[in-house]
């Protein structure tokens, strides 16, 4: 099932999580991105990494030279994006597989 979903302003800098997004075939559209949704599972080990890089980028944060400090702020900056928009599709597809769920119970409640 394909979903729709917006193109992030900035690109994805941090390396575990171009890492992340090369793994997800994508198709630019004018406003889109075609993406092929993943399981639950690939979502959810997505989000552990964008919660350890976050983690990885904010000790960054915490250095003394400013050129790395704000190549740190710019790449948290991303991975805050990427985990909002993996938040969203971890949503929609864990609401798509309850109802998915119920649909299937009710089915078979209406045939017993």
């Amino acid at each position: 099932m394909a979903v729709l979903n917006p193109i992030p302003a900035a690109p994805v800098a941090a390396p575990a999580l171009a890492a992340a997004s090369s793994a997800v075939p994508q198709a630019a559209g004018p406003s889109c991105s075609l993406q092929r949704s993943g399981s639950l599972w690939q979502l959810g080990i997505e989000a552990q990494e964008l919660t350890t890089a976050i983690g990885l980028l904010a000790e960054q944060l915490e250095t003394d030279a400013p050129e790395q400090r704000a190549s740190a702020l710019a790449e948290l900056e991303a991975a805050l994006l990427a985990e909002e928009n993996n938040t969203q599709a971890l949503t929609a597809k864990a609401d798509a597989s309850c109802w998915v769920i119920e649909h299937l119970r009710a089915q078979a409640a209406y045939r017993q």
